[in-house]
């Protein structure tokens, strides 16, 4: 766990590098109709990323599907985290993210079209749910459960989703999911 933790680290510090160098900011990687982040030959930022300002983040949708650790790790590779839940206008965002993406177009590999993969889990102690980024949970500001709430059903649901319906699970890390990364705007801004 800790490689994943170093590898993301240096992600996101070469993309700060990177617009430090470029004498930009990640807030200047945008354009202004479509918000699309743009490639830059020198950022990992990659194309597919959405800016919500309200947000403060960058995210994008992942359509191809993983298992949630590969998943933590593309993330990772492209300067960000599996995404966060921060609130319920965050949480909003993402299930219209998902709606997007109806379970009807999704790829036929995915385990099951209800959930998605974001960045929590209790893979280090039952029951204590942690971020990727080493806080709880409810430090984070979003702990709405679906019905009934974690269930460890089987003994081995010890990462995140989020329900196409809303509401978080933990479900089987091994399952094949889509997911969504962030990229918070602030992560390295040289203005």
């Amino acid at each position: 766990m800790q490689f994943i933790k170093v590898v993301g680290i240096l992600s996101l510090v070469a993309v700060c590098a990177s617009a430090f160098i470029n004498g930009t900011s990640l807030n200047n990687f945008t354009n202004g109709t479509s918000k699309d982040v743009l490639i830059s030959q020198r950022s990992s930022i990659r194309r597919g990323y959405i800016l919500n300002e309200d947000l403060g983040s960058y995210y994008k949708y992942q359509t191809t599907p993983n298992t949630w650790p590969n998943a933590r790790g593309i993330c990772e590779s492209e300067g960000g985290h599996l995404v966060i839940i921060n609130s319920e206008k965050e949480a909003s965002f993402l299930l219209s993210l998902m709606g997007q993406h109806p379970a009807s177009s999704l790829d036929r590999r995915v385990t099951t079209t209800d959930y998605i993969f974001i960045g929590f889990h209790d893979l280090f102690k039952d029951w204590e749910f942690v971020t990727v980024l080493d806080q709880t949970i409810e430090a984070a500001g979003y702990f709405d459960w679906v019905p009934g709430g974690a269930n460890n059903a089987g003994g081995n649901e010890k990462c995140g989703s989020l329900w196409r319906n809303g509401g978080l699970n933990d479900i089987t890390c091994n399952f094949l999911l889509t997911f969504v990364c962030e990229i918070p705007v602030n992560a390295c801004d040289y203005d």
